[in-house]
């Protein structure tokens, strides 16, 4: 019974760890190419919602792949 209680509590940690880790990668992919989902930023042109930033930033981080300036036409 002890070892299944232990085995439960290390399968329930690494479930966790694995979980949280997903959960941080994908809020840095959000954080990157969210912005591209968000039709009503994007139709709309709300005066928070900044595109010509947003597709300047993307490029740079993706240089050789991105041209930010061109993205934002």
């Amino acid at each position: 019974m002890e070892e299944m209680k232990r085995v439960l509590k290390e399968t329930v940690d690494r479930l966790f760890q694995e979980m949280n880790g997903r959960f941080v990668r994908l809020n840095e992919i959000d954080e990157k190419f969210g912005f591209l989902l968000d039709l009503k930023g994007l139709i709309y042109d709300e005066k928070d919602y900044d595109l010509k930033k947003k597709c300047n930033e993307l490029g740079q981080f993706y240089v050789s792949d991105i041209d930010g300036n061109e993205l934002d036409e």
